[in-house]
Order: C-alpha cells, then structure tokens, then sequence
C-alpha cells in the first residue's frame, strides 16, 4: 500500500515537471508515461522509486552552427562542437563504426514540426532503458552529464509529430 501511494506521488511530480518540459530520468529505465518527459537513465539496477533524477533539455538562443531546420544534429564534443552528423528521417541502424552516432557528445533537434527520440540500440530498442526524446528546438549539450546512457551511443532514431511520452 505504501509503494503504491510513493508510486502515485512520483506520478504526480512526474507530470508536473514534464508540463515544464523537463525531462525525466530514472535509475533503471522505467519511466512514467507523463506526455512530456523525455525518459533516459543511468543504467543502474533498482526500482522506479530508487532515484529519481530530473534534467533539462536545454532550449538554445539559436540553433548550433551547421544544424539546419528540420535535422537532428549530433556533435562529437560537448556545447555542439567537433565533427557534425545530420539526420532528417527515422534510422532503424546507426550503429556503423566510427560514425558519429557512436561518438556522439550533443545533440538538439532543430525539426520543423516534429518531435524526436534517440534510442541507445539499434531497431528502436532502449537497450536498458537508454532512451530520450527531444522536442523540436532542444538539446542536450553535454551529454557525459544529462544523457550518460546515451553518451556515444545513439544507435536509432524515430520522428514523432505528438508530444514526447
């Protein structure tokens, strides 16, 4: 009964901190369904109610040098620096040795209309629980930090046109 209610809270909280569109992280890679959150985690064993970690996709002044509307920009250096990769549709495979989604450090989605999610393995798959979705004008600029089960791992990608779940 007791789990049941922390389980209901965090919920709650869940909810209203993705209104304020932050995203929402957990231990291990359970996320709430809040319609706003951006669900990544840190990979560790435990529950939903071990840890709860909140963070923020950063909205930049201005889209990253070189990203152009309607792409999804990763970065090999933090702050949108180093090597520049591009994507503009869904990826089932990015996984390619020495692509830039394996050494990926930022990333911001500057999508015209849409929504999109990165996932940590191939096929759409979150391997563990490694996934984050970014709305449009958004980014991570230090993913070490903010997404460190994504840091130099984003092996698939889809576009969504409805708000991050």
């Amino acid at each position: 009964m007791l789990k049941s209610g922390i389980l209901r809270l965090a919920l709650v909280a869940a909810m209203i901190v993705s209104a304020l569109g932050i995203a929402i992280l957990t231990a291990n890679g359970a996320s709430a369904n809040t319609g706003h959150a951006a669900a990544a985690t840190a990979g560790t064993a435990g529950t939903a109610m071990d840890r709860l970690t909140v963070a923020t996709a950063q909205k930049a002044s201005a889209a990253p040098s070189g990203c152009r509307l309607g792409y999804l920009c990763g970065y090999t250096g933090p702050n949108y620096t180093g090597s520049l990769g591009k994507l503009f549709e869904d990826n089932r495979d990015l996984n390619v040795p020495g692509d830039i989604w394996n050494n990926v450090a930022s990333i911001y989605n500057n999508g015209a209309h849409d929504n999109v999610i990165v996932y940590r393995g191939e096929n759409y798959s979150s391997d563990g629980g490694h996934e984050a979705c970014l709305y449009r004008q958004t980014g991570f600029p230090n993913m070490k930090s903010q997404l460190p089960g994504l840091y130099h791992h984003i092996w698939s990608n889809f576009w969504i046109t409805q708000p991050c779940t």
